[in-house]
């Protein structure tokens, strides 16, 4: 059985972005390989695995916090399966790449089967997502991403809000950034394995 590439496509007017240096060497990263100017996110590896797909945002930079447009990113997910492919929000002290990103690790991702995991950074003020440390699901019965539908993630620093949505399930999960515990945040890509 053949191998096929998990990728995802970012169809936004944002074409590329600069990985921090300490982030940039990390020996996890090989795992993925970016092409299209930053466009197409692609895996090399079925060992599983995350990457930072933004620049880190100052959310506490009071020049330029008020009047920063949002970060928006829309992305086509293209061959995914939905317990291998998750997306969300790392801080500035994030730095565990190497396989399942089970929370705990100044991060919070969504995968494609509805599970989430999370860190308490990312819980100050988002408390009908529950105390969640072991994954529990963020919906009953579906799921959240497959394969060809369209994710638009959004981190909106003046209105102190983290969104991913579904544009095609008409999912859309928010999230309240808490800016005394999030000083800079980032989109974060999860990719494990394929069942195609």
């Amino acid at each position: 059985q053949q191998q096929q590439q998990r990728r995802i496509k970012k169809i936004t007017a944002t074409t590329s972005f600069h990985i921090p240096s300490y982030i940039s060497s990390h020996p996890a990263l090989t795992r993925f390989m970016l092409t299209d100017h930053g466009k197409t996110l692609k895996t090399t590896t079925q060992a599983p695995g995350c990457i930072l797909y933004s620049d880190y945002v100052n959310c506490v930079d009071a020049n330029t916090m008020a009047t920063r447009s949002p970060v928006t990113l829309r992305m086509k997910l293209e061959n995914i399966s939905p317990s291998g492919f998750g997306v969300g929000f790392a801080d500035q002290h994030f730095v565990e790449f190497d396989g399942w990103n089970m929370g705990e690790n100044h991060s919070i991702v969504f995968y494609g089967n509805a599970d989430f995991f999370t860190s308490k950074e990312f819980m100050h003020g988002n408390v009908e997502y529950g105390q969640n440390k072991h994954g529990s699901k963020i919906m009953a019965g579906g799921e959240l991403f497959r394969a060809l539908d369209t994710v638009t993630v959004c981190i909106d620093v003046a209105a102190s809000r983290l969104q991913i949505i579904n544009d095609t399930l008409q999912h859309k999960i928010e999230l309240r950034l808490d800016r005394q515990h999030v000083q800079s945040v980032a989109i974060l890509v999860w990719f494990g394995w394929t069942e195609k």
